[in-house]
């Protein structure tokens, strides 16, 4: 059934302002962000918010961390407010939380960061120094990042003077009624975890070693590097079948064998055959035994006679 001109609230939910003991007074710095895929949420009656829940969503490729900024500045507006011709005031709008970090991290995070940007594509977790400040729905069932609007990068600017080179990026929440009042705080030493310690995906970029893939060859040898310098080599960090993904004219096939010597690595597969297109890759974002997050892009070649 559908109610008619049943609109408006006029049932009142104010708070007691008393204080208990051991109130939250000081969330410490605020130094960086998890970007949550919009709509990602916990349910707060089967799910675990625990390290290992959490870097699962890293791994889901659900959250990205940008993390560990040199500088924090808010920029939320003031509420707007309209005062009458008999000089009466009254609340027109709340002003919307706007942040800007500044970042001291290089080209290579900039790139990454760029690439994030967009209009309602995320939604936010704060990093503080002591917790992390995150929303749960209306019905309070769920946790979820704060609903984000913009999300915006500036150019990359260089050193000028004293100044040295830094990215800055500016993020606006949608609701101020959800940040001042559906937010909830965890403190690290409470969840037994520091989400600023946990780094980001680092970007790889794979290469076939030696050039072309022959027919009736049983292995591709693959070189894996960084996908920002590529002095640094990953290639001996992934040493499982299941680290790598092969297709061969787009069907996933069998990865018997990987093998390392140097900065390559040799994936034994079912023998290809001449015009065959094989296409290499981390197998989504793979970790390696110290916990740091790897993805790469997708190399390709044409198997010739």
């Amino acid at each position: 059934m559908i109610k008619i001109n049943a609109f408006g609230q006029c049932s009142e939910d104010i708070l007691g302002t008393g204080i208990g003991e051991c109130p939250i007074t000081d969330l410490g710095d605020l130094q960086g962000l998890g970007l949550l895929k919009k709509g990602t949420a916990l349910s707060i009656a089967t799910d675990s918010f625990d390290e290992t829940s959490f870097r699962g969503l890293i791994t889901d490729g659900k959250l990205h961390q940008v993390i560990n900024s040199y500088a924090f500045e808010d920029t939320t507006p003031e509420s707007e407010r309209s005062t009458s011709s008999v000089g009466l005031m009254e609340s027109v709008r709340a002003g919307k939380p706007m942040y800007n970090f500044t970042f001291k991290k290089g080209l290579g995070f900039h790139k990454a960061v760029y690439s994030l940007k967009g209009q309602n594509r995320w939604d936010a977790m704060f990093y503080f120094t002591k917790g992390i400040l995150m929303a749960y729905n209306t019905s309070k069932t769920s946790l979820k990042g704060f609903n984000a609007g913009m999300l915006d990068v500036d150019s990359y600017k260089f050193k000028v003077s004293a100044e040295t080179e830094f990215s800055k990026a500016t993020l606006q929440l949608v609701s101020a009624e959800e940040f001042n009042t559906r937010w909830v705080f965890f403190p690290y030493e409470e969840i037994g975890f520091n989400a600023l310690e946990i780094d980001g995906v680092i970007q790889a970029e794979v290469t076939f070693s030696g050039g072309a893939v022959g027919n009736l060859d049983t292995q591709v040898a693959i070189e894996l590097v960084d996908g920002y310098n590529s002095s640094i080599s990953y290639a001996s960090l992934f040493d499982a079948v299941g680290d790598w993904k092969v297709l061969v004219d787009g069907v996933s096939v069998t990865i018997s064998a990987v093998s390392i010597t140097g900065n390559v690595a040799t994936l034994t597969i079912p023998a290809l055959a001449t015009g065959e297109v094989v296409e290499v890759s981390l197998n989504g974002i793979v970790s390696d035994t110290e916990l740091k997050y790897y993805k790469s892009d997708t190399v390709t070649a044409t198997v010739t006679a």
